[in-house]
């Protein structure tokens, strides 16, 4: 195959005025890149250059009006920084942004990247401070308690648990299965979504509650296994707790 040089004046015409290398660059992350959920950022300048912002949107256009920052802060003096928040799933575009000596607006090129799909317990976010499902058990009998859009009278053992999807308006279904020993008690799906932007949580009060009553053929008190397995866009998180079979007299009521 023969190569064909390009002097530089017909190259911008044919392609566009091309970035100098020693221009502001996003050098991470890796163009096509997959990333935590939480990005680093690094650039360089070039001479004279100085630093303004770094942005990235779902489109490779640096006027995308859903454009986000993707760091906080003055960035004057730094050639890196740590993304302050966890991204939404997908495929996304970032650049840099930064003033050449004249005061002009100097822009990188495009670096595409992609946030994988994560799922987890937590009641915020990836960072969850209390990741675990809360187990309690209601032992005080003949009050109806609104639990899960229904009336029960206790005694019964709930399991509340908080859940996230970096999708927001994705569908999770979040499944229990009551164990005593190898033998399968009680199974539940139970659909949710997630939040809208900035809130992964499960949408419509951020949690979703599990009720058992008692069991039959087991022990009142008895510790059982639950499994709890999260599931929304091809990934799943589990996780195991212990909840106890409630004394008899719990049942769904209809109050008036």
């Amino acid at each position: 195959m023969r190569l064909t040089v390009l002097a530089p004046a017909v190259a911008a015409l044919l392609f566009g005025t091309a970035c100098s290398a020693e221009a502001v660059t996003l050098t991470q992350p890796a163009d096509g890149a997959t990333v935590s959920l939480s990005p680093t950022f690094s650039w360089t300048l070039g001479p004279n250059e100085t630093m303004s912002n770094l942005e990235a949107a779902r489109t490779p256009s640096y006027d995308d009006p859903r454009a986000i920052g993707t760091c906080g802060g003055d960035l004057a003096g730094v050639t890196s920084c740590l993304s302050p928040f966890p991204w939404d799933a997908g495929t996304w575009y970032g650049w840099a942004t930064a003033y050449d000596a004249d005061g002009n607006i100097v822009r990188s090129p495009f670096v595409r990247f992609i946030v994988p799909t994560k799922i987890g317990f937590g009641p915020t976010d990836p960072y969850g401070r209390d990741p675990s499902p809360v187990v309690q058990t209601e032992r005080a009998a003949g009050v109806p308690e609104y639990v899960g859009r229904r009336w029960y009278l206790s005694p019964f053992s709930t399991i509340e648990t908080y859940g996230w999807l970096n999708d927001p308006g994705a569908k999770i279904s979040v499944t229990y299965a009551v164990r005593h020993g190898r033998k399968v008690l009680r199974r539940a799906t139970h659909v949710k979504h997630a939040g809208g932007e900035e809130d992964w949580m499960f949408a419509g009060g951020g949690s979703d509650t599990f009720l058992l009553l008692h069991v039959r053929g087991v022990r009142s008190g008895a510790r059982l296994r639950c499994t709890i397995v999260l599931e929304g866009d091809g990934v799943s998180a589990r996780r195991t707790v212990t909840i106890r079979n409630p004394p008899r007299g719990g049942r769904l009521v209809h109050p008036h």
